[in-house]
This record gives structure tokens, C-alpha cells and sequence, in this order.
């Protein structure tokens, strides 16, 4: 138990470094609380004595130390008159247990609860801030398990521990005050208490952390199952499937609950095993106090109080055993987020600064690119974008091409060359503001569009707060993008719910939309990944036509299904095994 408490697997200390200066005071004042309210039971128990000697036999209050040391204190005479005044003591001793047992318990939980909104707040901050290749390996569904599931685990590790200490010292104190009633008992009672469960706790401890590890993975799976069926609706209506993804749904749900409950009868079961045991050891020693001892009423005044502290007691140990259970349970937990919370933060975020102008060009330097280190997707790329260019990429699937525009964008890192603007290398450590500054510069629309489930206008004016965003600029970005007509014919117009993910929308609209958006950033440089590809021929041609009306500073880079879209463009290259190619465009559309 004691490694429980201290060393590496403390994990509060471990937390510690994570939580602002304000918190660890806050821990600071619960900790003060704690010992408070374990000096508070401390009393209680010493002034029951008193209390039940009053009550039962006032002529032998002077035969307890406690009752001689209260009538000192007071200044009373141990008689029958002593009744009233050791009553209201006993009565302001358990108002004051119960009272700062209530605001020590109030604190702890405001605390944790703090505690929780800074490990909460810090887990998906790591998370955000991490560099686009760990989007491509960690799929969504573990992310949002990490900062979900995992992080309130975590707290419920963390609330553990703060109530594993809190028990402990009341353990201590508590046992301070039966020893102080009858030593001989209070020994024999706490190596009965800390034997049985000691014994209970390593029986169940691997059963207990391998139940961990499976809850873990389910709930991974669970998350994951119900992104994918609700992605898949459509299908799934078509196809009739509901019964097979429910009966699926349900047996991993029950999987996930059945490790529950044998968690919780293994924390809860013994509990009623050892108040028996316990009664059973305070009768056969109230029995044998009673045939040995000729003042009868004395030992029932000490067999009373020590019920009490008993009773106290085994709640406490009872607690001990749960939580200590309880932090194995969630131990798994604990690791997956200490691996978030201690990873590198490689993206460095920054409220303020001005994008990058391009003045010149882009180029790349000899780049080579691998997602696994072995296989390099780029090799040896060479290529010069300059300033107000329309350069066209095409190439069949998987030749490289989006990866190219990611490499472009600074999204990704190359294996080896470099990427520089205007002579100034993006990733270079030495200036880590530079690479944000050239993201911020640069508008992408992807194939695959991601719109939340809001307004039209806060899905254009994506990432700013509504009250900040331009009507104005709002009508004139959707008209470039061949989406203000349509916008104007819904019942709220501009205010119009898009839904989840879009799914009011037809793929066009999704498109345009996203266009609209990489517009109203006002970038430099727009970068279209298949932007176009789920357009009519019709509003492809006027949507074209109006990039290409576009002003000549901006710089635009097309990765392209239909070469037709690139007619208009200064250069269009292929991609070929990770090289490019310089096509001769005048061929190209004979």
C-alpha cells in the first residue's frame, strides 16, 4: 500500500507539474482540511467516553483519564450535575466532525474538479499541438477517447488518491483515540483490519489491473464503432444493416459493463464479510471484559466508545480497499495520458502574428519525403513556384501529389531538403514563428470537406467568433464561389444550419462553400486539392472563370482530376513516382 503513496506511481505528483502555481495551493488547503477533520474525529471519539459514562453510570465519571481531563479543562466537578455540560461537548464534537468533514469534502471535490479542467484543457492542447503526421497514424476515435474518457478516468485516479489520504490520516488519528480507550484492543483490531485487507488487495490486484487494460482497448472500440456506424448511415439504411451494427454495439457495451461489475463486487463484497467479523471480534471481547472486570457499567462505556471508533474505522479501511482498487482500475488510463501529456509539443501555437508574405518564390530543394523511413513517396523533387502563378499537378493516384501540396503548405516535414520562401528556409528551428507565419498565408481546399454543425456564414468565416465576422465580405467571397445565389434561397440564408457535417448539403454546395471559406481568409496563396471534383461541368467552367478573375498577386496551386480545369494555368506538372514531370501545355489541350 505504501508504494501507492509515494515514488513514481504517485501519479498527483506526477500531475503536479502540469497544474498552475493557484492549484498546488488549493492542494495545500486540502490537505490542511484533511487533518483538521481527522483532529475533529479524534475529539469525538475522546469525548464519547465522557458522554456515555454520563448517561449510564454519572458515579464513575472520575474512573476515565479522558472525563478527568475534560472536568480540568471546563472546570466542572465530575457528578451527576457534569450530565449537561459532557452532553452538549459530545453534541458540539459530532456538529464539528460533521461540518468540517462536509466543507473538507466540498473543497476536494472543487479541487479535483479544477484539477480535471487543467488536465483536460492541457491533454487536448498536446493533442492539437502536435505535427500532421500523428493525425495520420492516431485515427480520431482514440483522440477523442484520450481527451473524453481517458482524461476523466484520470481524475477519477487523482480523486482516489486525494480520498486514499484523507482516509489514511483519518486512520491514524482515529486509532490515536481507540488506543487511547483500550490499547490492548485497538492493536489487536487494527492487525485484524490491515491482515484481511492486505491479503484481499493483493489477491485481486492482477485480476484487477487486467481488467483495466480490457477496458481500455473496448472503449476505444466503442468510440470508434459509433463514429463509423453514424458516418455510414446512409449505407447502413440502404443495406438494412441496423441489426447487425446494433447487435455488435450491444456486445462490446456489455463487454465494457460486465468488467464493471466484477470491479465492483470485488471492491464491495468483502465489505460485508469483515463488519461481521468485526462484530463478532467486539462481542467476544465485550464478553470477556464483562466476566473479568467487576465494574460492569465501565466496560460498557468503553465497549460503547470503541463500537463507535470501530464502526468509524472499518468505513475507513473500507475505503482504503475501494480506492486502492479503484487507482489500479483506472491505471491504464493514467498511462495513456501521461504519454499525451509528456509528449513533445512540436507546433507552437500563436494568438498573434501576421502571415508570411511571398514576394518572390517557392522552392524546393532537393526534397525527399518517407512516411514509414523507408520508401521515400518524394525523391529528389526539385521545383520553383513563383509569385502569381497558376501551377496545375496532376498524376494518377498515389503518385505523390497531395503529398507534395502538404509538403508546400508546411504540414508536412521533408525527410531531407528544404523547403524555402523567398530564399528563407520554413523549417528552420532557429525561427520556430516562421512556419505558422507561412500556414496562416496559405488557404487549402481539400476534396474532402469538413464543415461543423452551424451557419453558413460561421462555416465561410470558419474559426472566427459570429460577432466578429464580415457580412460584407461574407456575400462577396460566397459569390466568387458560385454559392451566394443558392444561400440567398434558404429560409435563414446566411443564418442557415448546415447540420452535422454538412449533411443538408449536396457535395457541390460542401465544395463551394469551402472555396467561399479559402476566400474570405483573404491568403496569398490558395492551394485546391480536387476542389472541383464534385462540381458540374456548368458551375466548374463559372467557378474557374472566377478564380482565374482572381487578382495576379495570389499564387495558386491545383492538384486536378479533370485537366480541363487547369486550361487557363501558366504550367501544369505531373507526378510520377514521386517526381515531377513539366508537361507541355499547348499538347496537352489540342
Amino acid at each position: 500500500m505504501i508504494s501507492y503513496i509515494t515514488g513514481s506511481r504517485f501519479i498527483p505528483i506526477r500531475i503536479l507539474r502540469y497544474l498552475p502555481r493557484k492549484r498546488k495551493f488549493q492542494l495545500l488547503i486540502n490537505l490542511i482540511l484533511m487533518f483538521l477533520s481527522g483532529f475533529a474525529e479524534l475529539i469525538l471519539l475522546n469525548t464519547a467516553v465522557p458522554f456515555l459514562g454520563a448517561i449510564t453510570n454519572p458515579d464513575t465519571l472520575s474512573d476515565f483519564k479522558v472525563a478527568r481531563i475534560i472536568s480540568k479543562i471546563l472546570g466542572i466537578t465530575l457528578d451527576r450535575n457534569a450530565v449537561y455540560p459532557l452532553v452538549i461537548l459530545f453534541a458540539i464534537s459530532l456538529i464539528l466532525s460533521c461540518f468540517l468533514r462536509i466543507i473538507s469534502t466540498w473543497y476536494q471535490v472543487k479541487t479535483t474538479a479544477l484539477i480535471g479542467s487543467d488536465l483536460s484543457s492541457k491533454t487536448f492542447s498536446n493533442s492539437m499541438s502536435q505535427p500532421y503526421e500523428y493525425y495520420l497514424y492516431n485515427n480520431s476515435s482514440s483522440l477523442i477517447a484520450s481527451n473524453i474518457l481517458f482524461v476523466n478516468n484520470t481524475l477519477g485516479v487523482c480523486k482516489n488518491y486525494f480520498l486514499l489520504i484523507y482516509t489514511l490520516i483519518l486512520i491514524f488519528l482515529i486509532s490515536i483515540g481507540l488506543f487511547s480507550i483500550s490499547p490492548i484492543l485497538s492493536i489487536y483490531s487494527l492487525i485484524f483490519f490491515i491482515v484481511i485487507y492486505l491479503s484481499l488487495g493483493k489477491g485481486f490486484k492482477k485480476i484487477i489491473r487486467a481488467e483495466s487494460s480490457k477496458r481500455v482497448l473496448l472503449e476505444k472500440s466503442i468510440i470508434k464503432s459509433l463514429q463509423e456506424n453514424f458516418g455510414a448511415i446512409r449505407n447502413v439504411i440502404l443495406d438494412s444493416n441496423q441489426k447487425f451494427y446494433i447487435d455488435l454495439f450491444k456486445k462490446r457495451d456489455w463487454s465494457r459493463r460486465a468488467i464493471d461489475k466484477k470491479i465492483t463486487l470485488i471492491s464491495d463484497i468483502p465489505k460485508f464479510v469483515i463488519e461481521t467479523l468485526a462484530l463478532l471480534f467486539i462481542a467476544l471481547a465485550s464478553t470477556i471484559l464483562m466476566r473479568n472486570v467487576e465494574n460492569n457499567s465501565s466496560v460498557i462505556v468503553t465497549i460503547g466508545a470503541f463500537t463507535l471508533g470501530m464502526q468509524k474505522l472499518l468505513i475507513e479501511f473500507q475505503k482504503v480497499y475501494i480506492t486502492i482498487n479503484g487507482i489500479r482500475y483506472g491505471s491504464s488510463d493514467a498511462k495513456h495520458i501521461f504519454k499525451i501529456l509528456e509528449m513533445k509539443v512540436e507546433n507552437r501555437i500563436y494568438d498573434n502574428f501576421t502571415p508570411m508574405k511571398l514576394k518572390n518564390s517557392i522552392r524546393f530543394d532537393s526534397i525527399y519525403f518517407s512516411y514509414n523511413k523507408k520508401n521515400y513517396i518524394i525523391s529528389d523533387l526539385n521545383l520553383e513556384i513563383l509569385k502569381g502563378q497558376r501551377i496545375g499537378i496532376i498524376g494518377k493516384t498515389g503518385s505523390g501529389k497531395t503529398t507534395i501540396s502538404d509538403l508546400l503548405m508546411g504540414l508536412l516535414k521533408p525527410s531531407k531538403g528544404k523547403i524555402y520562401v523567398d530564399n528563407k528556409d520554413i523549417h528552420n528551428e532557429n525561427y520556430p514563428n516562421r512556419l505558422n507565419k507561412w500556414r496562416s498565408s496559405i488557404s487549402h481546399v481539400p476534396q474532402n470537406i469538413f464543415l461543423t454543425e452551424a451557419s453558413i456564414a460561421e462555416n465561410i468565416a470558419f474559426g472566427i467568433e459570429k460577432k466578429l465576422i464580415s457580412f460584407k465580405r461574407l456575400k462577396e467571397c460566397a459569390k466568387k464561389a458560385q454559392i451566394h445565389e443558392f444561400i440567398e434561397s434558404t429560409k435563414d440564408g446566411y443564418l442557415t444550419d448546415v447540420g452535422e457535417r454538412g449533411i443538408r448539403l449536396s457535395g457541390g454546395q460542401l465544395q463551394r462553400i469551402a472555396i467561399a471559406r479559402a476566400l474570405y481568409k483573404k491568403s496569398e496563396i490558395l492551394v485546391f486539392d480536387e476542389a472541383t471534383s464534385a462540381l458540374d461541368n456548368d458551375t466548374e467552367i463559372e467557378l474557374m472563370r472566377a478564380i482565374n478573375d482572381l487578382s495576379d498577386e495570389l499564387t495558386i496551386i491545383s492538384i486536378a482530376h479533370r485537366q480541363t480545369t487547369l486550361k487557363n494555368y501558366d504550367r501544369i506538372i505531373k507526378v510520377e513516382e514521386g517526381s515531377i514531370i513539366e508537361v507541355d501545355k499547348d499538347r496537352l489541350f489540342l
